[in-house]
């Protein structure tokens, strides 16, 4: 070594092939290998040249492959889950789960809507189903559940005995109440960087989510 410059240096002491390539690369633009020969001058530079061809084309192809919005349906489905999972845990100290909070909260918010006159009645199961987004055979273990509890009463419909009408007991109001203050209190910890609920960007967030909610999907039409 002279003047803290290596004559030779030995890639092969890398693990792969790879970082052999970013180690000699690295140490050609800082100066650290010094080739004594043209020959070995010359190879280096052939060496810088198929490294930069090689970048290029790598990126070009990740770029073609992932677009700007290619990450979309794995961030919607990341958040979903971070946000499932800090429901469950939130919601946990009321007794609820994730899924059994959304069944109780939307009865409680259709209770007021659905029957404006007597001859409708309360909420039916398959509404519950429509207004959640869940499946109805999923929402009929969930009202189990929450019926066990004591939290909700099934009825069947008078003049269709196909229909199951539900409602909240006391109990299930006692439990919903607070359950639903504790899931604002993580919503406004999700929506800060955003400005809050009552931001601009908030609202633009939701009519997006709305958006995309509202857009039909054909799984088919990706296989033709």
């Amino acid at each position: 070594m002279a003047d803290g410059v290596t004559d030779a240096a030995d890639p092969r002491s890398c693990p792969t092939g790879g970082e052999r390539i970013l180690v000699v690369w690295s140490c050609v633009n800082c100066g650290l290998i010094r080739a004594p020969e043209p020959a070995a001058q010359r190879l280096l530079q052939h060496l810088r040249e198929h490294f930069v061809n090689m970048f290029i084309i790598v990126m070009y192809v990740v770029c073609m492959l992932n677009p700007p919005g290619g990450a979309t349906g794995a961030l919607v489905w990341r958040l979903a889950n971070r946000w499932r999972t800090a429901v469950d845990r939130a919601v946990s100290v009321h007794g609820l789960t994730h899924a059994t909070y959304v069944v109780l909260t939307t009865l409680y918010s259709l209770r007021a809507t659905a029957h404006p006159d007597a001859e409708t009645g309360p909420p039916s199961q398959r509404a519950i189903a429509d207004a959640s987004g869940m499946e109805p055979m999923y929402v009929s273990r969930l009202v189990r559940s929450l019926e066990s509890d004591g939290l909700v009463v099934r009825t069947r419909d008078e003049r269709d005995t196909r229909v199951v009408r539900l409602e909240l007991t006391d109990d299930g109001l006692e439990v919903a109440r607070p359950a639903m203050r504790t899931v604002q209190g993580l919503l406004d910890e999700l929506l800060a960087p955003l400005g809050g609920r009552s931001s601009d960007r908030t609202r633009q967030f939701v009519d997006t989510l709305a958006e995309l909610l509202d857009t039909p999907l054909d799984p088919g039409a990706t296989d033709a």
